[in-house]
Formats: structure tokens, sequence, C-alpha cells
């Protein structure tokens, strides 16, 4: 009577087991559909963001420009890039990291007022702090779609050596920036 008793509870939690195990491999399953269709959609997102803050960059340059056009003209160019980058990212909120989408947003403040300063030291200063953040924002959507990971990845897999002149100028000048407090 014990070993029919010892069965029956055997039995029982075989099958316990393997509808856990088979819920468990399910939802694996169904998480592998759903991401790769996510990761394209995020993929999408985020090269449309960077096309978008690489328009920005030329935008604040010429706005930047000193005398090229009136305060008030200025203000409304930056005022629409901003306010398009803004309802991009609102209308993806749920593919775009909030803090991602806080610094693209706010990358331009700032283009608008800097023809306007009068001392050329600190124009050029305002000017690079611009620059800087458009620059970090490219970066910044670079890592957080995964094109940096894939980078390094490949750069391992294929252990390209690239060299050039040109190239050797650039990894200095980055190094150097890189060192500069920030």
């Amino acid at each position: 009577m014990e070993s029919a008793w010892i069965g029956v509870i055997g039995g029982l939690a075989g099958v316990l087991t393997g509808s856990a195990l088979t819920e468990l491999l399910r939802r694996a399953n169904r998480i592998e559909s759903y991401a790769s269709r996510v990761f394209d959609k995020r993929m999408q997102v985020h090269e449309q963001l960077f096309a978008k803050i690489v328009s920005a960059r030329s935008v604040a340059e010429e706005v930047m420009e000193e005398r090229k056009c009136p305060p008030d003209e200025r203000h409304s160019i930056v005022s629409s890039v901003v306010l398009d980058i803004a309802e991009y990212c609102d209308d993806n909120a749920l593919y775009l990291n909030e803090e991602l989408t806080l610094h693209c947003v706010g990358s331009l403040i700032g283009a608008e007022d800097v023809a306007g300063i009068a001392d050329a030291q600190e124009r050029e200063q305002a000017a690079e702090h611009v620059r800087s953040n458009l620059m970090s924002a490219t970066e910044m959507i670079r890592a957080e779609s995964g094109i940096r990971m894939i980078e390094k990845f490949f750069g391992k897999l294929t252990r390209a050596k690239l060299s050039s002149p040109l190239i050797e100028y650039y990894r200095k000048i980055s190094k150097e920036r890189r060192a500069l407090p920030r």
C-alpha cells in the first residue's frame, strides 16, 4: 500500500515538474520570438533618432555662426528642431531610454544664444558645449542601440588593424579629448 502511495505521489510530482518545465520553455520561446521583432524596431527607431541628431548638428552650426540671422529667427529654428526631436522621442517612447531621450532633446538648448555672445572666447566655449552635447548624443544612441557592442564584436572577430596617418591623428586627438576634464 505504501509503495502505491509513493508511486502516486511520484507520478503527481513528475506531472507537476513536467508542466512547470513546459511552461518555462513556452515562455522562453515566446520571448525569443518577440525579441527579434523588438530588436528590429528598436534599431529602426535609433537609426532615425541618430539621423535627426546629425541633422540637428548642421542646423546648430548654422545658427551658431556669428551674425548670420537675428535672435528671434535663431530661436525659432532651434525650437522647431528641438520640438521635432521631442515629438519623435515621445512617439517612440516604448523603444527609447528615458535618459537618452532627455539628453537628445536638451542637446540643442543654448545653441540659439551662441551667436549673440560678444566675447569670442565665451562664444567658442558655448558653441563647443553644444557640439559636445550633440556628439555625446550620437555616442549614446550608438551604445543604447547595441551598435557599439556589435562594432567591438566584429573588430575582435575580424582582427582588423586599421591604420593610416589620418587614423593615427584621429586616435591622438580622441585620446587627448578623453583626457580633458569635463
